[in-house]
Formats: structure tokens, sequence, C-alpha cells
């Protein structure tokens, strides 16, 4: 075999081997992603209805945040709209932005956050809580492979005692 025929073989090989290398990458950031915007859940630990005067509450969700996966991420972003159960019209939404201040979701982790809607009227939520509350959350979430910042939807069902 020729120099410049082992030259050629040598390009090739060394190619190949950088191709295969970029593409088992890339994929598994693709993979990553998906496994991000997928699998980061949202449930709600407890709704509390504080009464401010005789015609307004404040109420008051604690959320947990769960990264399931292997990534490092920021909540920077949490907006919920909060509804009883069979309304159609939202009681109250809040924002709660944390651009300077992220909430870090470590790999593998939960962390918990507290949002609080104020001036809900009381007679549309009656003086004690209600059995069932509907919660849409939209969420920004920073550090996403492959896609950096993405904004999600969650929503869930909280059944009151």
């Amino acid at each position: 075999m020729s120099w410049i025929r082992k030259i050629f073989a040598a390009i090739f090989i060394v190619g190949t081997l950088a191709s295969i290398v970029t593409i088992s990458y890339a994929m598994s950031m693709y993979f990553g992603a998906y496994k991000v915007t997928s699998l980061l859940g949202v449930s709600i630990q407890d709704v509390k209805v504080i009464p401010a005067d005789s015609v307004h509450a404040s109420v008051e969700t604690v959320f947990s945040v769960e990264n399931p996966t292997e990534f490092q991420l920021k909540l920077i972003y949490l907006k919920e709209e909060l509804y009883l159960w069979n309304v159609q019209n939202p009681l109250g939404e809040t924002q709660k932005t944390m651009y300077t201040n992220p909430l870090h979701l470590s790999a593998f982790s939960s962390v918990n956050t507290t949002v609080k809607i104020n001036n809900v009227p009381i007679d549309q939520i009656g003086t004690s809580s209600p059995n069932r509350w509907y919660i849409r959350v939209r969420l920004i979430v920073d550090g996403v492979p492959y896609l950096g910042r993405v904004f999600l939807w969650r929503s869930g069902v909280y059944m009151g005692e």
C-alpha cells in the first residue's frame, strides 16, 4: 500500500470516529432534552385558604418541582392559574419570577416553592377549603440540554381535606 492510500485510510478512520462521537453526543443531548420536557413534574403539596377580610381571601399553594433527570436545571419563572373544580373561570392567577435568584433543581431531586394568590373573593370559594382544586402552572426552565430554556405547562388536581 502506498503512503497516499495510508493517509486517506487514516483520514477516513479518524473522520468516521469523530462523526460517531459527535452523533452520539448530539443524540444523548437530544434525548436528554426530551426527558426533561416530558418528565419534569410539578405536584401540589398543599392549598391553604387564608381569609384576609370579610370579602377576600388569599390562597397559598405549595408546589413540589421534581427533576427526575441527570441534568442540573434552574426554574426561573412559575405562573399559577387557580380554578375550583368544574368552574371555567380562574379564581386568580399569580406569577413568581426568579431570574435573579433561580430555584436550582439538582439532578434527581425535588424542591418546594410557595405561591400566593391575593384578593380571591370568599363567596366564590366559601368559608372552608373546597375538596378539589384544579391548577395550571406555566414554568420556564433553564439549563435544558440542546434547547437551553424551555416553556412548559403542567396541570393537576389537588384533593383537599
